[in-house]
């Protein structure tokens, strides 16, 4: 039988961090220990690039009738320009795509076999996306004649799109609650703006979730942001069962639809407590596209921007948050506005001077970087290794225990839970896939989890000798994984981060 000791590890790990307590990666008893070894990480100050977070580029689709789209296609953001203080070839993986379904507007149902098409082509690229549909012909900013003529043509055009996201969830950061006004934005056209008829508003309530009691009081003729609120319920009944988050955006949008749907009323003071994963508001969040633009982000914050996004967080701490970065707010003084949204996401194509005058500038809490490459190398989820201890068990089983600290703005979405995987490489072998030893390993990786314990068996096929181990955090399928901001570490073949060598002898 064959023995297996920890000779060394080579690795570094880090910039991450994360929130809540480890989780048991198996419900079976792990193996009792015969030796151990602990080992330490050093981080490293490259970029890196994960999915679901960081700077995306924003691609307009339009859809037409037939449900043809101008692109099936889109490539990876790329950064302004070379003289820039990073490099310019590199690219985050998150699209932005803005659905133009302003040529079906009228039409009862929408044919979507066209964005079926893209976000199959992003998947099978390892794409993420986050996805807004409106009426505003090639996002423009138009005000007029934007929406259809008929609210219950929305009330169905939105039953046809979630119809299709729900196909596509692997691919999807999130879904932005557009279809009103100039951009998809919910303002300065009738339905975002005018108040919605009380007898309306129950009826189109009743329709959708008959087992709500609308909060309405004695003698109440008309909902402010009633068309918003039905819209919302809308989305969220029909993603109910699928794991998406779904970002409005203003929190004014979120305390109107908890007042009247859930009975739940905030006045400028009170705060939310958690909310549950079972709960269909768990996936209410926020996109900014007037981000620190001003003290109330032009616009976004009404009532005081401090107890607002009190209010967000226990939204936000689970659901990405970000857009268009149109101002520098108290970013000279402090990074407390970017640690407090959990920033996850921003638009490189806006504003390009901000983002320009940002590579220029310094601050205290950025050592020795531009307040621009700071948001670079924190924005979204950061995940550094600091420790592990490695242990040779009783029946050639190998046990891994890991230590994480998220150095990044936001955790990993909540819904996204990743496998573990791992692969042994003969030493001084370039790692493929062809020469790599592959196993499952116990346990799942989740945001909010300060380590990861798991445990894999050693082919008894292997040959003798020393074999680098590496550790594959990804999808089932073994997609989308994620890499430690640690030195030495990443290996772009295999997709998976160097922990250490084993050996294995007779």
């Amino acid at each position: 039988m064959r023995k297996i000791t920890i000779l060394f590890i080579l690795s570094f790990f880090f910039l991450l961090s994360c929130g809540s307590d480890s989780e048991s990666p198996s419900s079976e008893k792990l193996p009792e220990n015969k030796n151990a070894t602990t080992f330490e990480y050093e981080p490293s100050n490259d970029i890196i690039y994960n999915p679901d977070m960081g700077f995306y580029s924003a691609e307009t689709i339009n859809v037409q009738e037939d449900g043809s789209v101008n692109k099936t296609s889109v490539e990876r953001a790329s950064f302004l320009d070379d003289k820039a203080s990073y490099n310019s070839d590199a690219t985050f993986n998150l699209i932005h795509l803005k659905i133009d379904i302003s040529q079906c507007r009228n039409l009862s149902h929408l044919d979507l076999s066209g964005i079926d098409t893209l976000l199959s082509n992003l998947e099978k690229a390892e794409q993420t996306a986050v996805i807004r549909f409106a009426y505003d012909k090639n996002y423009k900013g138009n005000k007029s004649g934007v929406e259809p003529d008929d609210f219950s043509t929305i009330l169905n055009h939105i039953e046809d799109i979630c119809a299709l996201l729900k196909k596509h969830t692997k691919v999807l950061t999130a879904l932005e609650c557009g279809m009103l006004g100039p951009w998809g934005e919910m303002h300065s056209t009738s339905f975002a703006e005018d108040p919605m008829p009380v007898d309306k508003f129950k009826s189109a309530l009743k329709d959708i979730s008959p087992e709500l009691n609308p909060s309405i009081k004695a003698g109440e003729k008309k909902i402010e942001k009633g068309y918003i609120v039905i819209i919302m319920e809308k989305f969220l009944s029909c993603l109910e069962g699928t794991e998406l988050p779904f970002l409005v955006r203003q929190p004014n949008f979120i305390y109107n639809y908890l007042k009247r749907c859930k009975n739940l009323d905030f006045d400028g003071e009170n705060v939310p407590s958690s909310y549950t994963p079972k709960d269909k508001t768990y996936k209410l969040g926020i996109y900014n596209d007037g981000y620190l633009g001003s003290a109330g982000d032009s616009g976004t914050f009404l009532i005081n921007r401090n107890k607002e996004i009190a209010f967000l967080e226990p939204f936000t701490n689970h659901t990405p948050y970000g857009g268009e970065l149109i101002g520098d707010y108290s970013l000279s003084v402090s990074d407390e506005q970017l640690k407090n949204v959990h920033l996850s996401f921003l638009n490189i194509g806006w504003n390009n001077d901000i983002l320009k005058n940002l590579d220029k500038k310094s601050a205290n809490y950025t050592e020795t970087l531009s307040i621009f490459k700071y948001i670079l190398n924190h924005m979204g989820y950061r995940y550094v290794a600091t420790n592990s201890t490695i242990e040779q068990t009783s029946n050639s089983s190998v046990k891994i225990k890991l230590s994480l600290k998220n150095e990044g703005f936001a955790e990993l979405p909540y819904h996204r839970t990743k496998s573990l995987k791992v692969y042994l490489v003969k030493k001084d072998e370039n790692p493929t896939q062809q020469n790599a030893f592959s196993a499952s390993a116990s346990g799942t990786f989740s945001g909010g989890m300060t380590s990861i314990e798991s445990v894999f068996t050693v082919s008894s096929e292997l040959e003798n000798g020393d074999y680098e181990l590496f550790l594959k955090i990804c999808d089932s399928d073994g997609k989308y994984a994620i890499r430690f901001a640690n030195e030495a570490m990443w290996n772009e073949t295999l997709k998976a981060n160097k922990i250490g060598v084993i050996k294995i002898a007779e």
